[in-house]
């Protein structure tokens, strides 16, 4: 059975006539029996309740309701402030400004809990998806990962989810008949999380483009409006829309979901922990493959065996009870020639390690032989640890991979943010890319 997902990213917080695409999707979706996942920027709720539109909250209150993010495109970017090379600066201002968007959500539509994060376009960080955790948001739509054929991903603390059609393409630009064409496809997969864009419907442009693109192009307040669709487009639309919905309800192998009914699916409160015996089996086999590993019904990233490491190295004979790492903020540094390192060594690596949210990329190991020690990177300390764990007095390791491999998951190669979306053309790009890729040792199965 094909899960599928209806996310609105509902973010125009320039122009009413965008609202009133916001109340057509609410009770069109509401009239076909269908929940859709609002997507709401700060700024957008609170200028909705500055309009007089209950109509819009009101409609909006049989839908699920999630965030994206307190002012969406205006710059500085959630990305663009990231792209600094101290990691709690941004992290700082992520939960201070999108603490107070979030809270205007919640107040405006009356709900308690928002389930998802959706960012605009791929204006993400490292900081803003631990940040997005942070703030008890557990689920990230729209992420990075591409061509999952919607398999949920656990990244950075959040469980990511691929927004893998985009309606503004499929109907607005190709129609119904490209939609039903799809429907083989679209049965060999997991998950199919369509995304659409209230304000594409009205308008011919996304409201940012024309406002920020590259820069701060108007003042704040002083905004521009997009060429507006004919209106027939606007109402074929909705008539394929309604389509696709009755299409879709018709066939056997697709079925209707919100974020939250993913996150209750993929049993995402549930408390994970990890033995000894399990732990070593899965420090053991970073050997054949340096990435997460599968204990029982449970997943656990490189970042999770790096902390339950360091805690049973330290004597910690009780079950790892999984938390919220980060993986290394800066680039992680092993060894470039074998080496052998003593038990001693590593427990006292180990002991300033106890207390550590962050997997380091540089583990100094203290003196040895009466001289300065050497210094190993994280990935040299897990296949060492694993060694000592065994009872081994020193471990012997050679140079191997310091970052896990994803190629099941996402290639990090070629990812790169400067030059895309609407991003101030003075953004360099210097961290938060390189980041993004360091926390692929938050990366685990769900």
């Amino acid at each position: 059975m094909v899960q599928v997902v209806f996310l609105f990213d509902t973010e125009d917080y320039t122009s009413p006539v965008s609202d009133d695409a916001i109340l057509r999707l609410a009770e069109l979706l509401r009239g076909e029996g269908i929940r859709g996942s609002f997507n709401i920027v700060g700024e957008l709720a609170r200028v909705l309740e500055e309009r007089g539109r209950e109509d819009i909250v009101a409609a909006l209150r049989h839908h699920e309701v999630n965030y994206h993010t307190y002012r969406h495109s205006w710059h500085p970017t959630i990305a663009e402030y990231s792209d600094d090379p101290v990691w709690e600066r941004p992290l700082a201002r992520y939960l201070a400004e999108e603490s107070e968007g979030s809270a205007i959500v919640r107040r405006v539509f009356g709900v308690d809990a928002l389930p998802a994060y959706v960012p605009p376009g791929n204006n993400i960080s490292a900081q803003s998806l631990h940040g997005a955790a942070k703030l008890g948001i557990p689920v990230v739509a729209g992420s990075l990962f591409k061509e999952t054929g919607g398999k949920a991903i656990w990244y950075c603390n959040t469980l990511n989810l691929e927004c893998n059609e985009y309606l503004d393409d499929l109907l607005l630009r190709d129609g119904i008949g490209e939609a039903v064409g799809r429907f083989p496809m679209w049965r060999a997969w997991e998950r199919l999380v369509f995304c659409c864009h209230p304000n594409l419907i009205p308008y011919a442009q996304f409201w940012d483009a024309v406002n920020m693109k590259g820069g701060n192009r108007v003042p704040w307040g002083e905004w521009k409006y997009a060429d507006r669709r004919p209106e027939a487009d606007v109402e074929r639309f909705y008539d394929d829309l309604r389509t696709l919905i009755r299409r879709l309800q018709a066939e056997s192998d697709f079925t209707f979901a919100t974020c939250r009914d993913i996150w209750e699916q993929e049993n995402g409160a549930a408390e994970r922990s990890l033995d000894r015996g399990a732990l070593m089996v899965l420090l053991g086999g970073l050997e054949e493959r340096f990435g997460f590993g599968v204990s029982g019904s449970d997943s656990y990233s490189l970042a999770d065996l790096f902390q339950a490491a360091v805690r049973a190295l330290n004597g910690d004979a009780g079950p790892y009870r999984a938390g919220a790492p980060i993986g290394p903020i800066q680039e992680p540094e092993g060894i470039a020639s074998p080496l052998a390192i003593e038990a001693r060594q590593l427990r006292l690596a180990a002991a300033r390690l106890v207390d550590a949210e962050i997997v380091p990329h540089r583990i100094p190991l203290g003196e040895s032989d009466g001289g300065p020690g050497p210094a190993i990177g994280p990935g040299d300390f897990l296949r060492a640890a694993v060694q000592v764990l065994a009872g081994a007095d020193s471990a012997r390791i050679a140079p191997g991979p310091q970052l896990p491999d994803t190629s099941g998951f996402y290639r990090f190669d070629d990812f790169r943010l400067a030059g895309t979306w609407i991003y101030s053309d003075d953004f360099k790009d210097e961290w938060v890319t390189r980041r993004l890729r360091w926390q692929s040792w938050t990366i685990r199965g769900a």
